[in-house]
């Protein structure tokens, strides 16, 4: 009897010990987040129609590299040596200046990413605090830091309403207005 009492106290806290610890472990997909909710698509929406944009510019620009380049090679008999170096020249600063443009894009691109990423975080802060704090979640934990998990623990659902409810877009132009009125 002794045995029994004692097997069933151990078990008993054993299963409430891992219950508790198991429902104040959670965890949630931030890349599903920011790829999912309204604010991220928002931003995503943004970026792409700026890239697209930007495209169109580079594009332009190498058409007409491509074309000054044909027009230099079928005049290679016609001009002097001199008359192709300067076009030559000029052909490679325009290069140069559609490279310096195309790292000036992809840099700005990048920097609005970054900063999409940082507003949404932002404004993720506090309601993972809010829910951890109504839910008495002790610990969340990024969806890819976590080998194994089952799908229960998994609260970005619950979080994506809860951010939609918050914000629902970004504005990113505004944001680089800003940023170039303050250099």
């Amino acid at each position: 009897m002794k045995y029994f009492i004692k097997f069933y106290v151990l078990l008993t806290f054993l299963i409430y010990s891992s219950i508790s610890y198991s429902s104040s472990i959670v965890y949630i997909d931030i890349d599903f987040i920011i790829a999912n909710s309204l604010i991220g698509k928002s931003a995503t929406k943004q970026i792409d129609d700026k890239k697209k944009k930007y495209e169109v510019e580079l594009n332009k620009i190498e058409t007409n590299i491509k074309e000054e380049d044909k027009t230099i090679s079928s005049q290679k008999n016609i001009l002097s040596d001199n008359d192709i170096k300067i076009k030559v020249d000029k052909l490679n600063k325009k290069i140069n200046d559609y490279k310096s443009r195309t790292q000036t894009i992809n840099k700005e691109i990048n920097n609005n990413k970054i900063y999409a990423t940082s507003k949404i975080l932002e404004n993720l802060k506090p309601i993972l605090s809010q829910y951890s704090d109504e839910n008495n979640i002790e610990l969340i934990l990024q969806k890819k830091n976590i080998i194994i998990g089952k799908n229960k623990l998994n609260i970005t659902d619950d979080i994506i309403k809860l951010l939609d409810k918050k914000i629902t877009k970004i504005d990113i132009e505004k944001w680089l207005l800003n940023l170039i009125n303050q250099k």
